[in-house]
């Protein structure tokens, strides 16, 4: 519902739209390309469910701060562009956190199974999550978009609070720091054919349909 709500609010702000969504979609385009190799490397060094309570607890707080900055007409294209940032960073953190802790929740016989149903469940609401947000914002306005949005984390802060445990993995003895792990994870993609050519068709495919939509709206 964020990212509709995101797109529908550079329609609304005054100027060129081309340029407040041009803006707007660079802005998280960045975000999602500098974090998602942090991501990874956070969830290495910290118990995926530690990352995920730090996502869980930011991203409604953004969601609802954005929400009364707009209750207040104080948004403007500085102000959407930074929190499509901040939101894009969280989720870039939040996405392989969230991939990690699937052994933890499940028997190890039905990861992959575990893995297919998370992955189900992005897809359907990423089809249910506009038509809702188009829905809300026309009748209870932009506003409720992002306080709606920011109400759907407390379920899983909850679930991470009650019945999610940390592990205790070992530890290795030497940690290399954190732009090395990342040059290392670039560097085992760069020599496997297979896994480059997936995350190569996997961006090409985004990036297509991201165009399509940005010029849908």
């Amino acid at each position: 519902m964020q990212v509709i709500g995101i797109s529908l609010l550079a329609l609304h702000l005054k100027g060129s739209h081309a340029l407040n969504l041009g803006t707007v979609s660079i802005a998280q385009a960045v975000a999602f390309g500098v974090f998602s190799l942090l991501g990874g490397t956070l969830t290495d060094r910290f118990h995926p469910r530690r990352v995920l309570l730090v996502t869980q607890f930011i991203a409604p707080l953004l969601a609802l701060g954005f929400g009364l900055l707009l209750v207040h007409q104080q948004g403007t294209l500085l102000m959407l562009a930074t929190f499509a940032f901040l939101s894009a960073m969280v989720a870039s953190v939040d996405g392989p956190a969230r991939a990690a802790l699937l052994p933890d929740l499940v028997a190890d016989d039905l990861v992959m199974k575990a893995g297919a149903l998370m992955t189900l469940s992005v897809n359907v609401s990423s089809t249910l999550g506009p038509l809702m947000a188009g829905w809300i914002a026309g009748h209870l306005g932009l506003p409720a978009v992002f306080f709606l949005n920011a109400t759907s984390f407390f379920g899983v802060i909850v679930v991470l609070l009650v019945y999610v445990k940390d592990s205790n993995p070992p530890q290795p003895t030497h940690r290399p720091a954190a732009w090395a792990a990342i040059l290392e994870g670039l560097s085992v993609v760069r020599q496997d054919l297979l896994l480059r050519s997936a995350l190569l068709s996997y961006g090409i495919a985004r990036f297509f349909v991201y165009l399509v939509r940005a010029a849908r709206e």
